[in-house]
């Protein structure tokens, strides 16, 4: 993997005041929920639009979606030309990997990935399909090429998508950890760490409720988190002692919220407490106004509002009821 040089806060000090600006017109949690009270699509929509979106008003799910997608590839786009790109690539990472997905699973069952495929990432869907289906992938960044070399084998000696999912989560945390470190960035290999911590509690609980699912576990836990492997594998057998084992203090609502999850207790407050642990990590961060701190505060606001815009819209627009669309949408 190639050398990057340390990001300087120096250098983003033009970027820190255009993504200041986006951040005025975001859509705060607040105005959110009032949106979703009010009860109504189209004038959720308007206010939607009078934060820069386009009007969706007459859109139906599948193109909200395409929407909300198209505004996040734009931000991504503008950003990528800057000199906030080597921090912007850490977090376009998990699009690359959701393509290595896309192509895999598709590849196995004889479909066409390019409709369900992110526009968000490093390399253009197309770039990537065609070094896939060629088998030409030397010229990916990063360990794409590999993913979707190990993903393939996966797929066709087990026939379990969920492994070569499994696969494609490892290559992208690995690389995300070295990009951290090169980045020189204190607040992002913390943050990486978190994300794995995430991923492999809720991996545990689900196992935990699919007790036929335990053979599986050991392959889909990701290495490199705050708690290490065998810890986090232990809990299969001791679901008392997530919030020990996750012992990182933003984990904590979640970790003691676990057990009962693991139960075949309620699932919606555990996940939204994975959700906040992001939030949690990164909230000193909310008010830098300069330097790397203020992208990278930025670019996870952007994916909560996205994914609250996405839930609230689509929501409203089917008819699901706002108090179970607050609750869904809680940062």
């Amino acid at each position: 993997m190639p050398k990057q040089k340390n990001i300087r806060d120096g250098q983003l000090l033009a970027v820190a005041a255009q993504v200041s600006a986006w951040e005025a017109r975001m859509i705060s949690p607040e105005r959110l929920a009032r949106m979703i009270s009010g009860g109504d699509f189209r004038e959720a929509a308007r206010i939607a639009s009078e934060c820069g979106y386009p009007d969706m008003s007459d859109m139906d799910a599948f193109r909200i979606d395409e929407a909300l997608s198209a505004r996040r590839a734009q931000i991504f786009l503008e950003l990528g030309e800057s000199e906030a790109a080597p921090l912007l690539d850490i977090f376009r990472l998990k699009y690359d990997y959701h393509n290595v997905k896309c192509l895999v699973k598709a590849y196995g069952a004889d479909e066409d990935a390019a409709r369900i495929m992110s526009h968000s990432g490093r390399v253009a869907p197309e770039k990537m399909a065609e070094a896939f289906l060629l088998r030409d992938t030397a010229e990916l960044p990063g360990l794409l090429g590999t993913a979707l070399s190990d993903g393939l084998e996966i797929l066709s000696s087990t026939g379990n998508p969920q492994l070569a999912d499994a696969s494609a989560d490892r290559f992208q945390f690995r690389e995300m950890l070295a990009l951290c470190a090169q980045s020189g960035v204190a607040v992002l290999p913390g943050y990486t760490r978190l994300m794995i911590d995430v991923a492999n509690l809720r991996t545990i609980v689900r196992a935990r409720r699919v007790l036929d699912a335990y053979s599986l576990v050991p392959e889909l836990i990701i290495p490199g988190g705050n708690a290490d492997t065998a810890s986090v594998l232990s809990l299969l057998n001791a679901p008392s002692a997530a919030a020990q084992i996750f012992s990182a203090p933003e984990l904590q609502p979640a970790a003691l919220l676990a057990e009962s999850a693991m139960s075949g207790g309620g699932l919606t407050a555990f996940e939204l407490a994975l959700g906040g642990a992001v939030y949690s990590y990164i909230e000193p961060y909310r008010y830098v106004a300069f330097g790397a701190a203020a992208v990278i505060w930025y670019l996870i606001a952007l994916d909560w509002e996205l994914t609250a815009l996405r839930v609230a819209l689509i929501g409203l627009r089917a008819g699901v009821p706002a108090h179970t669309l607050e609750e869904r949408t809680k940062r």
